[in-house]
């Protein structure tokens, strides 16, 4: 799928497609200027946002404002700490009602499972009902102590899922496994990163290296050997869980990963010469939406600096001069017409008559000087007729 597909499918912006995309790391796919995204993936992470909101189940900012006298930065901040569930639709968040009653109402029940009871008296269903939804959906349950827990959220999906008709057994089963799937995931993603503790050796060692652990490097050190930000260090390693060790308060993390992971944003190719994102656009009068596409389109390698990107200045200039590189030894098409006043299909029909020496300089073809010259030095040009 396209991101214009992505977009118009589950009616959200680019960014938020963009951050989803990221956080799941859906596989991708370019051809020529066009970028293809996995549709499965896509409709495996994507599928709740194509779920209509229940505004009875979900409060929003201004509403808990109101009820619990409470500012929005509060909100928030209160819906942040206690990991309240929320979802986002056309920019406006919406926060799970039952998990925010239970904790500012004190409720013993933990507000993500149901009793059987509770949904007995939700629902109500017998207590054989309830049960052969749960056996027969594969609903997650849990134990705790004499209860057992059933996923409000499963459960839920379900009991709408049926009542609607539309669906079979399988096919709700099927969604609640990959909703079950992408939960799994989540926690994976989002639980916190293991820190392990490295001793705190005083000694000073002999190389001078005090405070160093082998094999690990420090955000400070990142930052200056890749050129970036320490705010884009921080934030990079702990999105992509670099592993870590911390020592005497301080965080170190496995550089092996770190050179991994950074290496894109230094230069393999022993490019001196660059240019920023205004260079380009002001020398040869591009709009930004112009130059990405341009420096995309040609590979044009670059390099991220404290937060600046710079492409290569010969990479570009050859790409916006096709043949520039060969001027010594080779002619365009455009060069030969313009020295010797001759059409283009005369050029090209000299050109696989007499098989002319050629390079391929992207979708351009230059020919070589000394073969163009024998042939058509020869001849009379027309203002000599």
């Amino acid at each position: 799928m396209t991101m214009k597909e992505i977009m118009e499918k589950y009616n959200i912006t680019k960014k938020c497609a963009m951050r989803r995309i990221d956080k799941f790391q859906i596989p991708k796919i370019y051809e020529g200027r066009n970028v293809f995204y996995s549709k499965a993936s896509i409709d495996k992470y994507f599928a709740e946002l194509a779920d209509e909101i229940n505004l009875e189940q979900y409060y929003t900012p201004d509403q808990m404002m109101e009820k619990f006298n409470m500012t929005r930065s509060a909100v928030v901040s209160y819906a942040l700490r206690h990991k309240i569930p929320r979802i986002n639709r056309h920019h406006q968040v919406y926060y799970s009602k039952i998990h925010v009653d239970s904790l500012k109402g004190g409720s013993g029940f933990d507000p993500f499972y149901y009793t059987y009871e509770e949904i007995q008296y939700i629902y109500g269903f017998n207590l054989d009902q309830a049960k052969y939804y749960v056996k027969t959906y594969h609903v997650e349950k849990k134990k705790r102590g004499k209860f057992t827990l059933i996923r409000r959220e499963d459960f839920d999906r379900i009991i709408k899922e049926r009542m609607n008709g539309s669906l079979s057994i399988e096919e709700i089963n099927a969604k609640i496994k990959n909703e079950q799937e992408v939960r799994a995931e989540e926690e994976i993603i989002d639980a916190p990163i293991e820190i392990a503790e490295y001793p705190d050796d005083d000694t000073v060692e002999d190389d001078g290296n005090y405070g160093k652990i082998p094999g690990y490097i420090s955000a400070e050190e990142i930052a200056e050997r890749y050129k970036q930000n320490k705010k884009w260090v921080h934030y990079l390693t702990r999105t992509k869980r670099v592993p870590r060790v911390q020592k005497a308060g301080f965080l170190f993390y496995d550089e092996k990963v770190v050179d991994e992971l950074f290496s894109k944003y230094t230069s393999v190719d022993n490019i001196t010469e660059w240019y920023t994102c205004d260079d380009i656009e002001q020398k040869y009068n591009m709009t930004a939406v112009a130059r990405r596409s341009f420096t995309h389109r040609h590979n044009i390698p670059t390099k991220k600096e404290y937060g600046i990107t710079y492409y290569s200045k010969v990479h570009v200039d050859y790409a916006k001069n096709p043949g520039i590189q060969y001027a010594d030894e080779y002619y365009t098409v455009d060069q030969i017409v313009d020295i010797y006043r001759v059409g283009k299909n005369t050029v090209y029909n000299a050109i696989r008559h007499y098989k002319v020496p050629s390079l391929k300089d992207g979708n351009f073809g230059v020919y070589l000087k000394t073969a163009i010259d024998k042939i058509f030095k020869d001849k009379k040009r027309p203002e000599q007729q």
